[in-house]
């Protein structure tokens, strides 16, 4: 917060040149974000050893996740989510899956960002024809999120099926995860499957 330059310098540069085109784009993220840092708190952390580094993920009080990569005293790179670059991990989880779970970590790619505030990524995320036809500027996405989700949201997975080819559906239900509105909003998902982890989605508008 106090010092973004050091910070976005310490970004893991795949991460950063994927993320932030620049630090003015940085330093509004950290704008925009300062209520949620300021009163963060970590609740929970897995460590572990590779051999070009110690890496260490951390989840806040939100599920979110952080990641350092630490490679000597005081010498780390950081990876604010765990979304916009495929870590080794996760390729490796995804592989492993089958067909419905590669089709909730995709989701969860996309809801992970909605709650990120990440509307960028989000929208690249949705198939051309669906943005042609609902949302042809990334702002008129924008808008219809803040409108229509809530400002955290938790999801759950309720019906997977109506598998066609690569396209594969799932009804998710979405509530505030704060408690605070106890309305209840249901999508479903249209996701398709592509090449290595790629794929593309949309959804009920």
């Amino acid at each position: 917060m106090y010092n973004q330059e050091a910070i976005y310098n310490s970004l893991d540069e795949e991460y950063r040149n994927k993320r932030f085109e620049s630090l003015e784009e940085f330093e509004q993220y950290a704008k925009d974000n300062i209520r949620r840092y300021i009163t963060m708190s970590i609740t929970k952390y897995q460590k572990t050893n590779n051999e070009e580094y110690t890496q260490y993920v951390l989840i806040d009080k939100n599920d979110k996740e952080y990641i350092f990569r630490e490679t000597g005293t005081m010498q780390f790179k950081i990876i604010l989510d765990t979304y916009t670059i495929d870590i080794p991990e996760f390729v490796e989880r995804y592989n492993e899956s089958n067909t419905q779970e590669k089709v909730i970590l995709n989701i969860n790619k996309f809801m992970q960002s909605i709650n990120d505030k990440n509307y960028k990524y989000a929208y690249s995320l949705l198939a051309n024809s669906f943005k042609s036809q609902n949302f042809r500027t990334e702002q008129e996405f924008e808008n219809y999120v803040k409108e229509n989700f809530f400002e955290t949201n938790n999801f759950s997975y309720e019906r997977y099926g109506n598998e066609s080819g690569t396209y594969y559906t799932y009804e998710v239900k979405i509530t505030d995860k704060t408690g605070e509105n106890t309305e209840e909003i249901t999508k479903t998902f249209i996701v398709l499957l592509k090449d290595g982890t790629d794929f593309e989605l949309s959804f009920n508008v």
